[in-house]
């Protein structure tokens, strides 16, 4: 045998060796926990007619209620008549944002920019 020959025979044996001592501890290696889906503990979320009357403080005229997920979004007019959207935690009702939107007729008459006043 040349000594090319031995040395490749050497490398295949090697690969061989390897190869099945890896198959082996992967062959022995513990089996997976199976997926168990363990219920998480929900959040306690305050009765709808309560979050209705707590977005009926925050404006006039309540047009939509959606609610998604732990969020309840109100629309519909203050006592202005501009539209107010609010989004309300619905665990504890606090009101998380209130968006007014400024008609536009009315938009280049406002006395002062007010930062709370969100137009679009």
């Amino acid at each position: 045998m040349t000594a090319r020959a031995k040395y490749l025979t050497s490398a295949f044996a090697l690969a061989a060796l390897v190869g099945l001592s890896a198959h082996v501890a992967f062959a022995q290696s513990p089996a997976p926990r199976p997926y168990v889906d363990s219920p998480r503990p929900s959040a306690a979320v305050l009765p709808f007619e309560q979050l209705e009357r707590i977005a009926a403080r925050e404006m006039a005229h309540v047009t939509e209620l959606e609610v998604r997920d732990l969020l309840l979004k109100a629309k519909g007019y203050d006592a202005q008549g501009m539209k107010v959207e609010v989004l309300l935690d619905r665990r504890d009702g606090y009101v998380l944002s209130r968006r007014v939107k400024m008609p536009k007729h009315m938009q280049r008459h406002a006395p002062y920019a007010d930062p709370a006043v969100r137009v679009r």
